[in-house]
């Protein structure tokens, strides 16, 4: 029948597609559909109406639609051979994606969602939201350009506002939603990026992973260092790596693990072991708007890391900079942008915020230490009292026997001194 003819052959002669595709963004759809760099053997969707995310959701309830008739002929099948299976032949008629088991949703395969942060983020995430908060094997892959808003390409009217563009912090927002498994990952660390892979793949259910993809062409930096475009992106705490899995035990913080250079506090340093934005931003074309040599006429130059730490209103009055080495090793001052700076802030918080939600560092710890050293203490003094009780009446005991045998000891022998037998008159 058909259903065989789809699993054992298809329209390709290889069987059933171990996945599908609906590919979104313009950089994206641009490359897989235009021949012949599109090689597929699978099922793909080329979206370019911009509702990537409501097409996908139809792709899959197609596709579970089709899972959904195979487990019901299965299950008949199973009612006819073996009486005990005949209840669940009852329901077929209404059978839904969530009645299936863990290994029947198995036979489903995942739908990638692959698509830039400029779709499936800003006014797109709405419906990604959706997309997570469902059960379906839907496989959201965010490719991130880190323009943090500040990349406008002469659209500096239509752009929102940093803070209210969810492309800055996709990942987050995703996270937030509970359900769906989220990594933020960059093939800067290949380990973190395989097991990111892994772990979204290994989940029956929706997910998302963001990956940071520096490009040559498209921000402006020699193609060789593209690696260390990645690293820097990392390092400098521009694109923190984090994973987290709803299927792990415990509550939402003890879900969340993060990359090992998330441990450590940023520090605004120009230590090579110590960088931040800048050090990354500084060698892309694109934000080269941001960056300028520091002249003399600059209005009260401060320090980055002290500029961070003051009002807004006196940010205001003065002009952040940092001391960079160039390539002979000479100290040069760049003024740099409130725009960027005020970026350099919110990547600050946003990096803290990860660390106290996964209990690396918490507001808390104080009050906790205190409360712990007061029980402590507490504890221990209700010890002393009663060692010191229980050794007292030692004492006690100690000094009255002492005090009874001397008593004895002096009357004896003033009992014996006037002639009598201190035996025979005890």
């Amino acid at each position: 029948n058909e259903l065989h003819w789809k699993l054992s052959e298809g329209a390709y002669g290889i069987g059933r597609a171990r996945y599908s595709l609906c590919i979104t963004s313009a950089s994206i759809a641009g490359w897989a559909g235009t021949f012949p760099h599109n090689p597929f053997h699978v099922p793909v969707n080329i979206d370019v109406t911009g509702e990537s995310a409501q097409v996908a959701a139809g792709l899959i309830q197609g596709q579970i639609k089709d899972v959904l008739s195979a487990v019901s002929i299965m299950r008949q099948a199973k009612a006819s051979i073996d009486p005990r299976y005949a209840k669940q032949t009852e329901k077929l008629e209404y059978l839904d994606w969530d009645d299936l088991s863990s290994d029947e949703q198995q036979l489903c395969p995942p739908l990638f969602l692959v698509g830039g942060d400029d779709l499936l983020g800003a006014h797109g995430f709405s419906q990604v939201a959706l997309l997570l908060n469902s059960s379906y094997p839907i496989k959201v892959v965010v490719f991130s350009e880190l323009d943090s808003g500040l990349v406008t390409d002469g659209l500096q009217e239509y752009r929102l506002n940093r803070r209210q563009d969810s492309r800055n912090n996709l990942a987050m927002m995703a996270m937030s939603q509970q359900n769906a498994y989220v990594a933020q990952t960059s093939i800067a660390d290949n380990n973190h990026f395989q097991q990111s892979v892994q772990q979204l793949l290994s989940n029956n259910s929706a997910g998302l992973i963001c990956v940071h993809t520096p490009s040559p062409q498209r921000h402006g930096f020699a193609p060789e260092h593209t690696i260390r475009q990645a690293e820097l992106a990392v390092l400098s705490g521009m694109f923190p790596l984090f994973q987290y899995n709803p299927q792990d035990e415990g509550v939402f913080g003890t879900r969340i693990s993060l990359h090992e250079s998330m441990v450590q506090e940023i520090n605004d340093s120009t230590d090579e072991l110590n960088l931040n934005p800048v050090h990354w931003a500084i060698n892309e074309k694109r934000f080269q708007s941001h960056f300028s040599e520091l002249t003399a006429n600059a209005v009260s130059p401060v320090e980055l890391s002290d500029w961070l730490k003051l009002t807004t209103a006196e940010k205001n009055k003065k002009t952040p900079f940092m001391s960079l080495s160039d390539e002979k090793g000479d100290i040069e001052k760049i003024a740099i942008s409130k725009d960027f700076a005020s970026m350099v802030a919110e990547q600050y918080a946003l990096r803290r915020t990860l660390q106290e939600l996964a209990g690396i560092v918490t507001p808390f710890t104080d009050y906790v230490e205190q409360c712990a050293a007061e029980r402590l203490s507490s504890e221990h003094q209700a010890d002393l009292d009663a060692l010191r009780a229980e050794y007292e009446g030692k004492i006690a005991d100690i000094n009255a026997a002492h005090q009874y045998e001397t008593h004895t000891k002096i009357r004896n022998q003033l009992l014996g001194l006037a002639g009598y037998d201190a035996s025979k008159l005890n």
